[in-house]
């Protein structure tokens, strides 16, 4: 659809009705014209040295004469252009209307469209952050864009705007100087809060050895501190070598190969550093009252916006429990999930939260699909010890502002999992997207697909060179996917519930869902993690 017309302005005096006294009482009809915008050509955001390319679309009352039209095209308080069609490549910082003025020099009668523009320096808009390892840990990043390609349309040549990346290859060497040299792990985006102006999310990058894990700025990937620098005497505690990290509106979290978990609270939310990490890792009382250690290597990273809470599937004490994050004194705090005892009785089934002993517990993410008042779903794949039978495992968690750990508002149940097909191991990847039914599941070189709710499992793309090693789906609508591969080849997908279909997977389709490689000559080696950089908070942070 396109973008209706909005308004047009009669820059005249004495104006009746549709016409123009030009004192001679000789009467001319106005040729109302309306202007349109495509939807890909609306609302942009780019970088600067992108280009913005716009062909408005006339509809006239009358004639469709066009030669007694001028135009302008202003942006800032800055004319960038008198063309018909719109060609600007960016050379300014800016936010507001970008604005197309129609002056019929017959009438002097203006008309006006316009759309949304955001102008943003080169690494201030979104796109997917990638981390691989090229004879040691390289980041990446694949900045969002546009491309115009040529397509034939009832046989004529059609111009169509399509989606593209702009690829910085090494990004961090290439703005610091140096190579990050260790063995990349993973990467988290974090969150200062909301309250301050332009705190988007930094990045740790995780790794081990080299320069050691790092956080680097989201707007310049320059190095900000490392995670050693964080912890008290700027030394690690004895034997810690950091496999995951977790943010919060107060904490951060950094979890060792071994599941001990270590937290510091800030001293001040609006910064991303502030305070230091305490060298004794976090403990709770399990079911039986008996202090252990929280073993934090299924931490689930999920938005903490309404929750106020971070969750955390023990590995070692098999069960949930939840880390507070509802204010500065109960921030760090550490305990099992709440539940209503009599939620058990209604689901028979249903393995305890704080007892999941019989099972391995393969995956577990979040989804906010679905949820209602500030609730978050956590969908769990449990593998019987005895039987190797899958299973999910889902309910619903709340936060009830009472500054205590959240509670489960819901259980959605356990079900026996079909996944005969697929063979499930070490190597496989999970990805469970936030805002979609979709579990997205690797299976060597092979993309696959879970329904949640209707329990359909098939084939999404088949069409790779390599075994996938990384996948992520956070993009805001969720319908792109970024794909990262063990030959270092990156790509975006498009997930959209069109591309997904009705019927049985179509290998033939695979070249309709593909939306962007990496070069040929460009390898980033062997991907570890990919991260899709929101430059906002997403329901990440408090806003």
């Amino acid at each position: 659809m396109m973008k209706q017309f909005i308004i047009s302005i009669l820059v005249i005096a004495g104006l009746s009705s549709c016409y123009r006294d030009k004192g001679n009482y000789s009467y001319k009809n106005i040729n109302q014209l309306e202007i349109t915008f495509d939807d890909n050509e609306s609302n942009w955001k780019v970088a600067v040295g992108d280009t913005i390319q716009i062909t408005p679309h006339f509809e006239f009352e009358k004639d469709s004469v066009e030669e007694y039209l001028t135009y302008e095209w202003e942006f800032q308080e800055r004319v960038l252009s008198t063309e018909r069609n719109l060609f600007y490549i960016a050379d300014m910082l800016g936010k507001g209307d970008l604005i197309l003025r129609v002056t019929d020099t017959r009438t002097d009668v203006v008309y006006i469209q316009s759309t949304q523009t955001e102008i943003a320096s080169e690494f201030g808009v979104e796109g997917w952050v990638v981390l691989s390892d090229n004879g040691g840990a390289v980041l990446s990043y694949f900045r969002n864009t546009t491309k115009v390609v040529e397509e034939i349309v009832n046989g004529k040549k059609e111009e169509k705007r399509v989606y593209d990346c702009k690829d910085y290859i090494g990004v961090y060497q290439t703005i610091n100087h140096e190579a990050l040299g260790g063995t990349p792990v993973k990467l988290l985006e974090h969150f200062a809060s909301y309250d301050y102006v332009n705190k988007f999310g930094n990045f740790w990058v995780i790794q081990q050895g080299g320069i050691g894990t790092i956080d680097v700025g989201v707007t310049t990937f320059m190095k900000e501190t490392t995670l050693a620098e964080q912890f008290i005497g700027s030394v690690y505690p004895e034997g810690f070598k950091p496999v995951l990290m977790a943010g919060s509106l107060w904490l951060t979290l950094a979890v060792g190969e071994d599941g001990k978990t270590y937290s510091r609270k800030k001293a001040d939310i609006g910064l991303y550093h502030s305070g230091f990490f305490i060298s004794t890792p976090l403990t709770f009382q399990d079911k039986n009252g008996k202090v252990v250690e929280l073993d934090g290597r299924k931490m689930v990273i999920a938005p903490v916006a309404d929750l106020r809470a971070i969750v955390v599937c023990d590995l070692t004490n098999k069960c949930f429990v939840a880390i507070n994050d509802s204010g500065e004194k109960r921030a760090g705090e550490v305990g099992l999930i709440r539940i209503d005892e009599k939620m058990y009785d209604a689901y028979p089934s249903f393995t305890r939260l704080d007892d999941l002993s019989g099972y391995e517990i393969v995956y577990c993410g979040s989804s906010v699909n679905g949820g209602g008042n500030g609730e978050q779903q956590y969908y769990t794949i449990l593998k019987d010890e005895k039987t190797g039978e899958y299973y999910s495992h889902a309910f619903w968690v709340e936060y009830l502002w009472d500054n205590n750990l959240p509670k489960v508002s819901r259980i959605v149940g356990q079900e026996k999992l079909n996944f005969s097909s697929l063979n499930i191991n070490e190597k496989t990847v999970f990805n469970n997207s936030r805002r979609t039914n979709y579990l997205w599941i690797s299976q060597g070189s092979e993309l696959w697909f879970y329904d949640r709710v209707t329990g359909r499992l098939d084939k999404f793309y088949t069409s790779f060179a390599a075994d996938i090693t990384a996948i992520d789906s956070e993009r805001y609508n969720g319908n792109y996917l970024g794909i990262g591969l063990a030959n270092g080849e990156f790509h975006v997908l498009s997930s959209s519930t069109n591309d997904i279909g009705d019927e049985a997977y179509d290998s033939r389709k695979d070249k309709n869902k593909l939306l962007y490689s990496t070069p040929k000559d460009k390898n980033l080696g062997r991907i570890v993690d990919v991260r899709y950089k929101t430059m906002g908070n997403n329901g990440w942070a408090i806003e």
